[in-house]
C-alpha cells in the first residue's frame, strides 16, 4: 500500500486529533482550583450563617431578660468592706452587709414614679428632681466622707458618717449600714438613728471615734432590685 509523502500514514477521516499532553494537565488543574473555591465558598457560608444565627439567639436573649431598673443614689465605701472581713467586729449574731454604701436618694424604679418617690423622700417634686439632677452630675466621682461614731442597737449596727457640702442626701443621719440580724433589713438602721436623734438611750451602744475618720467612696446609681439601707 501507498505511503503519503515523507511517510506519514495518512490520519483516518473523522478522527479526532490527540490532545497535548500540557494542555491536559491545564485543565485538570483548573477544575481542581474549581472544587477547591466552591469548597471555601460553601465553608464560608456556613461561617456566616452560624454567626448570624449565634447573633440573633445572643439578641433573643438581651431582650429576654428584664431591663435593669435605678433603685437609688449612693456612694460605695469598699473601706469598710474590708474592716468587716476581721473577725469580732461587730456584735456576735450580727451578719455583715454586702457592699456597705451610703444611701442618698432613693428611687424605688420606674414603677413607684417621681411623685411617689419624692414623697418618700420628704421632698417636693421639684426638690426631687432638682437631687436627682445634682448627683446625676456627679455620677463617677470620687468624694471623701468622714466617719463620726458607730451605733449599735440589738438587731442593726451602722456608722454615722458626714458627706461633703457638695453631695445632697435625703437621711437626715447620713451613714452606712454595717450589719444586722438575720432577717432585719438594712434600712431598719433609719429608724434607729431617727430614734436617737430624738433622744433614745435604751439598748444603745454608741461610740464617738477620737477624730472623724476619712473614707474615700465613688458616688453611682445602684440598679439592684434590693432595699436601700
Amino acid at each position: 500500500q501507498a505511503r503519503a509523502a515523507g511517510g506519514d500514514t495518512p490520519q483516518r477521516a473523522g478522527a479526532a486529533a490527540p490532545v497535548p499532553v500540557g494542555a491536559a494537565s491545564a485543565d485538570s488543574w483548573l477544575a481542581e482550583c474549581r472544587r477547591s473555591l466552591e469548597v471555601e465558598r460553601v465553608a464560608e457560608k456556613e461561617k456566616q450563617d452560624e454567626r448570624k444565627r449565634l447573633s440573633e439567639e445572643a439578641s433573643a436573649a438581651e431582650s429576654a431578660e428584664p431591663p435593669e431598673r435605678p433603685i437609688y443614689w449612693k456612694i460605695d465605701v469598699p473601706e469598710v468592706a474590708m474592716v468587716l472581713t476581721q473577725r469580732g467586729i461587730l456584735p456576735e449574731g450580727m451578719v455583715a452587709v454586702e457592699g456597705p454604701h451610703i444611701t442618698l436618694l432613693y428611687l424605688g424604679g420606674p414603677d413607684l414614679g417621681e411623685q411617689a418617690a419624692a414623697k418618700r423622700a420628704g421632698l417636693t417634686v421639684e426638690g426631687f428632681q432638682a437631687m436627682r439632677k445634682a448627683l446625676h452630675d456627679l455620677d463617677g466621682e470620687t468624694v471623701e466622707v468622714r466617719m463620726l461614731r458607730i451605733v449599735i442597737e440589738e438587731s442593726v449596727a451602722c456608722a454615722v458618717v458626714t458627706l461633703p457640702p457638695a453631695v445632697p442626701c435625703t437621711n437626715s443621719t447620713p451613714h452606712v449600714t454595717l450589719g444586722t440580724k438575720p432577717g432585719v433589713p438594712p434600712r431598719y438602721a433609719n429608724d434607729v438613728l431617727e430614734e436617737v436623734a430624738e433622744g433614745r438611750q435604751e439598748g444603745m451602744t454608741i461610740i464617738d471615734l477620737p477624730k472623724p475618720r476619712p473614707l474615700k467612696g465613688v458616688l453611682r446609681l445602684h440598679y439592684d432590685r434590693r432595699d436601700a439601707s
